[in-house]
């Protein structure tokens, strides 16, 4: 019967050896979520901007047509003519107009695309826990099924006077804290990995990123929240001004009155509406609107590198810390070797023998496996971060 136990112990352990995610953890491919919805509402704006760019601005030439016939007399005055407005209600205004509403679809764009950015590194994370529920729920398991054998065995080792009454005691409260654990972890929600993930999950303690330089230049490059200032400093122009109340028409017209000397009249000329009321504290404003924005740019610009440096080194801190638990996980499995090699010895009617140590082996090394995987998802939210903080499309482009 020990024979049995003891194999049901140790076969286990030769499994857990490379504590990777296997196929269990692994998710029939289906759609991204909210990945899916940025890529939608990306590629629906770039359709509103391709419209845009292809709303030219109106020229500012009008075909003009008059007429007047008196009711009293044989007099009337025709004119048809083409005017060219060039300021008000013209070329100036029109592409004033135009260029403003593609600064608001371009800052509306912007907006959305800040916004989603962060519900989408959000719902990451979400799914991050959403798949430690299910590390924890596998192998919290397990520590239960092996600490009923501990029991079990432990039970008639202190019936042989063994071990004393207060390790007994140890063993029943670990199997009932549990136990409880268990029950927690059943209900948790729950969400496999995806193929890709997988991948990354189990070669993340190889990983090098680029240096901090590399990733910060890409970040300053992509970064939503400077193009955001970089176009309300461009706005800033849009503050009315000296020409947007002055008027300037070009026109040609044929008039056909009854009182010329001829039969029609071809006739040329400017008309001029000059303002004289001057607004000289416009440059300074938008002087000063403009000084605003450029140092919010630079205080987004600092405030990004150094999360940049930061996230990498906490990255690196992850990895070293993962790397550690394999290292421990790898110093158990020699334990246990030995603890095999010293039962095959001590069956010799000894009423010693290393079962108790072999037994705690098999619960550390679940508890090892969990830590490990667990480890692994805090990576894997790390290196997500990054990819966010610093706009990046793939996580590869972060990678030397």
């Amino acid at each position: 019967m020990k024979y049995l136990f003891l194999l049901c112990l140790v076969l286990p352990l030769k499994m857990l050896a490379h504590v990777k995610f296997d196929q269990s953890y692994q998710q029939a491919p289906q759609s991204q979520g909210v990945a899916q919805l940025a890529s939608q509402n990306n590629a629906s704006n770039l359709k509103i901007k391709e419209l845009l760019d292809d709303d030219a601005p109106f020229t500012g030439l009008y075909l003009r047509v008059e007429g007047k016939k008196s009711l009293d007399s044989d007099y009337f005055d025709k004119r048809v003519g083409i005017d060219f407005e060039i300021f008000e209600n013209g070329y100036y205004e029109s592409y004033r107009e135009n260029l403003k509403k593609r600064q608001e679809s371009q800052l509306e764009n912007l907006q959305q695309q800040n916004n989603i950015q962060l519900k989408a590194l959000d719902a990451t994370f979400h799914r991050l826990n959403l798949m430690k529920n299910l590390v924890n729920r596998k192998l919290q398991r397990k520590q239960t099924a092996l600490l009923y054998a501990l029991k079990e065995n432990n039970k008639r080792q202190l019936e042989q006077s063994l071990i004393t009454k207060s390790q007994f005691s140890e063993i029943e409260l670990a199997l009932k804290q549990s136990i409880l654990l268990e029950q927690y972890t059943q209900k948790a929600a729950i969400e496999k990995i995806p193929e890709d993930w997988l991948i990354w999950l189990n070669n993340i303690e190889n990983l090098e990123l680029k240096a901090s330089s590399k990733l910060i230049e890409m970040a300053l490059e992509r970064s939503v929240d400077a193009k955001i200032q970089d176009l309300m400093i461009a706005r800033s122009d849009n503050h009315p001004g000296y020409l947007d109340n002055l008027k300037v028409k070009v026109f040609y017209e044929q008039r056909d009155d009854s009182r010329l000397n001829v039969d029609k009249e071809s006739v040329i000329g400017l008309q001029a509406r000059i303002p004289i009321d001057f607004n000289t504290s416009r440059d300074e404003l938008v002087t000063l609107k403009k000084n605003s924005y450029r140092l919010q740019k630079r205080v987004i610009t600092e405030r990004l590198m150094q999360k940049v440096d930061s996230l990498k080194n906490q990255f690196f801190y992850q990895q070293s810390k993962l790397q550690h638990l394999l290292n421990q996980h790898q110093a158990l499995e020699v334990q246990r070797l030995e603890a095999v090699q010293q039962l095959q010895v001590d069956l010799t009617g000894l009423r010693y023998t290393p079962e108790n140590t072999l037994n705690r082996l098999a619960l550390e090394k679940v508890k090892s496996q969990q830590a490990i995987l667990l480890a692994r998802l805090d990576n894997l939210a790390l290196l997500k971060h990054i990819q966010s903080t610093v706009g990046s499309s793939q996580l590869d482009q972060l990678l030397q």
